[in-house]
């Protein structure tokens, strides 16, 4: 518990340490934010992500003074918190930060990459812009930003009453794995009965065709794996 509160009062510190002194936008000086708060976690998981073992995502920036007939480079850093930070592994940055010439908005990209261990670890990445020669910081709170990377398996929002009853029948981790590898998907819009049957549909001939091989597809109890709804 110590631990935590004490990584909880090191990234705040960190958030905030850098805009103390309220930034005077009417100053002329450039000042540079994220477009959401650091409290905005990304959260990327490649369990909804099949096939996939990197992902790049997009975090975008926000310029508050006069854009540059020039390219701008800008400085943001990594923070380890001491919970859960990520392995360097686990993602790749840009070479150089650079903010566009002639923009008052741009993107940081970088790219997530799947580890082994990510199926039972849920890591943070904490980036965190600093001031530089080119631009100060903007609004408090908006100078960091909190990127989650796993690829544990959770049951899904879309899995409810309704597909447990009608269609996929109880949830389990198993079943969900062998449904995305089966249908190549992870996610979707269950309100939607004409494409959760067809989903339905694709996973159960998977199953009934494994069985009529002599090779059903078990649960980790043991038990074969079925399917609500009727063919």
């Amino acid at each position: 518990m110590k631990k935590l509160i004490l990584a909880l009062a090191l990234l705040a510190g960190v958030a905030t340490s850098c805009s103390e002194d309220k930034p005077d936008f009417y100053s002329g000086k450039n000042y540079l934010q994220f477009k959401n708060a650091m409290t905005d976690s990304v959260s990327v998981s490649f369990m909804l992500l099949p096939g996939q073992t990197t992902h790049k995502i997009g975090l975008p920036l926000y310029l508050i003074g006069r854009p540059a007939e020039v390219d701008r480079e800008y400085t943001c850093e990594v923070v380890a918190t001491g919970i859960d930070d990520a392995p360097a592994a686990a993602y790749t940055l840009p070479e150089k930060f650079v903010f566009k010439a002639n923009a008052v908005t741009d993107t940081l990209w970088l790219t997530c990459n799947l580890l082994p261990e990510m199926s039972t670890n849920n890591y943070r990445l904490v980036l965190i812009l600093k001031e530089s020669k080119e631009f100060g910081l903007g609004s408090n709170g908006y100078n960091g930003a909190i990127i989650r990377i796993t690829n544990m398996i959770t049951k899904p929002a879309w899995w409810n009453s309704t597909v447990t009853s009608y269609f996929l029948g109880d949830y389990t981790d198993a079943k969900y794995r062998k449904f995305i590898e089966v249908t190549g998907v992870a996610d979707f819009d269950s309100s939607d009965p004409g494409k959760l049957r067809d989903y339905t549909n694709t996973f159960k001939r998977y199953l009934i065709r494994m069985k009529e091989a002599g090779t059903p597809i078990l649960e980790d109890d043991g038990s074969e794996m079925t399917v609500k709804m009727n063919l």
